[in-house]
């Protein structure tokens, strides 16, 4: 889930389309109305905690998402960070501060309707606000570590609100840098508003929807 990439790199443009849709070689382009968003790749477990409402930061070395403003499309990369990865035994050792590990097992799965969903688009989140580590004390990054699944120290931390999954999973080629995703209409989640232009509108934090497929991790930390 922390892949970074370059901020400044033009971004990669890749069609999306339902899985059982997808033949060899290059997604092609969906039928029917779609619309383009930036989208960025995060390996599995850390994809799913954050359209479960978990993971409310994204910390990264660098800058990556200090440039996106609103709806991000999550995909979810075709390889797993290892279970026994140094990655994964931080994020277990911070979430056993607040959760079973039969929750944080669950936590680690995509919901039965994204079973499939590798390699594809699953959800949305809207980006707000990134800010550095540095800015806060050493007691708020302790805070922060915990919303971000991941040590807080000496990172950009990026505030993530309102995730919610698709109706269904999107396959698209994906990328480990920033990128754009054509997604159909059709898959965007239910109630999803739409501007004058196409473009898929934040959602207000005050009326989030279920966040928690599997019934854990809504409402973690509000927003």
């Amino acid at each position: 889930g922390w892949s970074g990439g370059d901020p400044q790199e033009q971004f990669y443009h890749a069609e999306g389309m339902p899985p059982e849709a997808y033949g060899m070689g290059m997604p092609a382009m969906p039928e029917g109305p779609c619309v383009t968003m930036a989208a960025l790749s995060i390996r599995q477990p850390f994809a799913s905690l954050i359209l479960y409402g978990v993971k409310q930061l994204e910390a990264r070395t660098r800058p990556t998402l200090k440039q996106v403003q609103g709806p991000l499309a999550v995909h979810v990369s075709h390889k797993e960070e290892p279970y026994d990865s140094h990655l994964v035994s931080m994020a277990i050792a911070i979430l056993r501060r607040r959760y079973p590990d039969e929750a944080i097992s669950q936590l680690f799965q995509l919901p039965a309707a994204m079973a499939q969903g590798h390699g594809c688009v699953v959800g949305i989140v809207d980006v707000e606000a990134t800010w550095h580590a540095d800015l806060f004390s050493e007691v708020e990054q302790a805070q922060l570590t915990e919303q971000a699944v991941y040590p807080a120290a000496a990172t950009y931390l990026t505030q993530l609100r309102s995730p919610r999954w698709l109706a269904y999973p999107v396959r698209a080629t994906g990328s480990n840098k920033l990128w754009e995703v054509t997604v159909p209409v059709d898959a965007l989640p239910k109630g999803t508003e739409l501007d004058a232009r196409g473009n898929v509108l934040y959602v207000p934090t005050a009326t989030n929807a279920d966040r928690s497929a599997c019934g854990v991790g809504g409402g973690v930390g509000g927003g």
